[in-house]
Formats: C-alpha cells, structure tokens, sequence
C-alpha cells in the first residue's frame, strides 16, 4: 500500500524501529481523541457564523465547563500550527488569546464585526488544539517504546534525537522548526566519532556553502513529508552499515569524496554543467569567458573549506591523494583568476572616465529637455483650452501659433530622445562598472582564499 506522505503527522507519525540487526521504516496511527467533544464546538462555532445561534463567550463557557477539554486547551503545547514547519513565530496559542487578539480592535469596529474575529479564532485555536494534543499523545506513545529510535514530530525550536548502535556508528536527526530562514531539518551519521559528509553537494548544486554542508549527513526541506523521505535514507543507510560496514565506508564516505574530487576537476575542463538549482531542479548552466573562470574559481578555492574536514577521515581512508588534487586544482586555477583579475581593474580604470564624460553629456541634454517639457505643457495647454471654444477670434494668430508649435515639436522630440537614448547609455555603463566591481571583490576573495589555506600550512 502506497504511503500517503500529505498525512504524515495528522493521521499517523512516521518512525524508525531497532530490530535484532537491523532497523525498520513503519508508521504508527494518531488517535483522535476527544473527537466527539471537539466536532460539538466546531459544530457550534459553525452555527454561531451562519445563524447566530451561539456567542463565542457561550461557546468559551462550555470548553471551559469540559474537563476533557479544559484540559487539552490549558497545556502549553509546543507543536508547530503553520503548515510550513519552517514558518516564524510559531509560539504557544492560548485560549486567552480569543480577546486578547480582538482587543485592540473594539473601540475601532462594531460589536457584530468583533464577534465575527472571535469566531474565527475561536475555530483556529480548536482546530490546533485538537491537532496539537492528538499527536502529543502520539508522540508521547512513542517515547516509551524503546524499540523506537526516532519519531516523526513538528515541535519548536531545537530538538536532537540520538541513537548509538555501537562505539562506532550513530545517528542523529536534529530540527529547529519554527524559526523562518533559521529553520532546518538534519540527519547526522557518525563513524568513528567522525561525522558523514556529503562532500558531492559542493558539486551536484549550484549555490551551496560549503559549512552548511559539513552541518549535516542529509538535509530536508522543513515539511512534514519529507520525514518520509529522511527515514527512507536512514533505515538503508544504517541497515548497510549494520550489514556491511566495509561497504558503508566505501559508500557514504569514499564515493562522496571521490566524487567531489572528480567533480572540481571536472569543473577545469568543462563550460556546461548539469546542477541542483533552486527547490532543487536539475539545470544546465553554460559559462563562457570571464563568467566561467567566476565559476571555476568559486567552486574550487571553496573546496579547500573541506581539506580539514577530510583529513579527519584519515584513520578510516588514506586522503593525501584527494587533498592533494584538490590542491592541485588550486594551484591551477589560482594564476588564471589573477590574471583575469588584473584585466579588470584595467577595465575598472577605463571605464571611469568614460562615465563621467557620459554623465555630463546627459545631465546636460536631461536639462534641456526638461526646460523643453515645461514649455511643451504650456503649448498644449494653450491650445487644450483654444479647442473648447466654438469659434477662434484670431484665426490667423492660431494658425501661425500652431505652425511654430509644428517646428518646436520637432524639436521637442529631438530633445527627448536624445536624453533617452543618454540615460540607457549611462546606467548600462554604470552596470558594467558594477558587475566589474563584483567580479573584483569575487576574484580577490578566491585569490584570499587559496593563499589562506597555503599560508596556514
């Protein structure tokens, strides 16, 4: 039976079992407790939107009246409500909060309006709170079976879940859910008190950072579906360690650096390249001349960001050939940034001149024409309030005005078009001093780069 991953903490947790020797993917259904009592009060809060038949202050009085429910609705439950689990300000809802929210607001609106707020977060914070306490039961169930590795959850802030299969391997899964752009979704295994790096994302993706990735073993996007996804990863990545741990090493560690290796390496002789790119869709990206070099550049000096990193790894594998391609790599790209370097700060002293000599041409045609624009709305004015007349009593001076009008026009649009055809002159020569500039800050950070690493050797 295919998993539906869209019901993933509303209808049942996603979690990681440890068997004999091994472990296993299952899900474990979430309750619906107090289901009568919670579709009475969306029940009501219904009839009090469509007919009034209930106020919210009614409808407060019986949640309040229900142990079971009074209960569910005092706890400071920490689950995320949004449906993103990356969403900010996902702090704990209270019960309280049904006036306190709409209170700003009674001097401003009228009573039917304030009631109409209160209803609708009355039903907002009945539905968290039915969702909230189904699956802290789950996930309270959970907790107590030691079989039970790792659960899926949606709960703020930080969180480390931590399992130790042997002295040598472990996994973790850690989450910050909650927090905006802060938020994120990790799993972590460790080898010999080594954490599993995957090296290829330098590669496979187009816009990375390098220490974001020795963060993680694999990273998620912050949605409740992609717990499938991660404990997939989890239950074959741990089920070949168990099973193989020679096989393990040679996938997830040796694989992964090999391939960033051959990826940077890749990256000196080829100008098109299949990459990871936003929401993590396949492209192709084609550089050529000053653009490719940028690339190269990135790629390779970042990649001496992870030579520490692998020369933690040197009690498993031997690394000094893999560090020293990638130094090698350096060595390469170092003086071909240097040189392109210089030829823009040539372009840099170049083009300077040249967009002061522009501005002054167009700062000077911008003034005539404007003085040419005020004059033009006089004209036309004039002749704006000529036409609303039923007869002209000067019709040779109208005829002779518009004449001159005729000649000035011309003149007129000469102006304006001149000052057009000056200001997109100019502003295209200011972004090219711009992307200049942004290459230069680019290429000396690479160069900074690469002699930082040779300089604290």
């Amino acid at each position: 039976m295919k998993l539906d991953e869209e019901q993933i903490n509303k209808s049942f947790l996603c979690v990681l079992k440890k068997n004999e020797s091994s472990v296993s993917f299952d899900t474990i259904p979430i309750t619906e407790t107090y289901a009568e009592e919670y579709s009475e009060i969306l029940s009501m809060i219904s009839l009090a939107r469509s007919a009034g038949k209930y106020t919210s202050s009614t409808i407060l009085d019986k949640i309040k009246k229900s142990n079971d429910l009074n209960k569910t609705f005092t706890v400071e439950y920490s689950h995320c409500y949004n449906f993103s689990l990356s969403a900010p300000y996902q702090d704990h809802k209270s019960i309280e909060q049904v006036d306190y929210k709409v209170g700003n607001f009674s001097k401003e609106l009228d009573p039917v309006e304030i009631e109409k707020m209160k209803l609708d977060k009355l039903f907002e914070l009945t539905e968290y709170y039915q969702k909230a306490h189904q699956i802290d039961v789950a996930n309270k169930k959970v907790e107590s079976d030691k079989n039970i590795i790792a659960y899926s959850h949606r709960r703020i802030g930080w969180k480390g879940i931590e399992y130790k299969f042997d002295k040598n391997f472990q996994f973790h899964c850690h989450t910050n859910f909650g927090y905006g752009s802060s938020s994120y979704f990790h799993l972590i295994l460790v080898y010999k008190n080594i954490q599993v790096v995957p090296y290829s994302d330098w590669i496979i993706y187009r816009y990375a950072d390098a220490y974001s990735i020795m963060r993680y073993t694999r990273k998620y996007y912050t949605l409740d579906k992609e717990w499938y996804s991660a404990f997939m990863f989890a239950e074959q990545s741990i089920n070949h360690y168990l099973a193989n741990k020679k096989g393990f090493v040679e996938q997830y560690i040796i694989q992964e650096v090999e391939k960033m290796v051959e990826g940077l390496e890749k990256i000196l002789t080829d100008s098109r390249f299949q990459l990871l790119g936003v929401y993590d869709s396949l492209q192709s990206f084609d550089y050529y001349a000053r653009e490719l070099i940028d690339f190269r550049g990135e790629k390779i000096s970042g990649a001496t960001a992870f030579i520490k990193s692998l020369l933690t790894l040197d009690e498993i594998i031997s690394v000094d050939k893999y560090v020293n391609r990638i130094v090698q790599c350096t060595v390469t790209i170092k003086p071909i940034v240097e040189r392109e370097l210089e030829q823009v700060n040539i372009e840099l002293i170049d083009i300077e001149p040249k967009i002061q000599k522009l501005e002054r041409k167009m700062n000077g045609a911008n003034n005539k024409f404007k003085k040419a624009q005020v004059l033009n709305d006089d004209i036309k004015s004039l002749f704006d309030n000529l036409r609303k007349k039923s007869s002209f009593t000067f019709i040779n001076d109208v005829q002779a005005a518009l004449l001159t009008y005729t000649i000035f026009e011309k003149e007129y649009i000469g102006l304006r078009d001149k000052s057009t055809k000056l200001n997109n002159e100019y502003y295209k020569m200011v972004e090219v001093k711009n992307l200049l500039i942004k290459y230069q800050e680019k290429f000396t950070k690479y160069i900074d780069i690469i002699d930082g690493y040779f300089n604290a050797k």
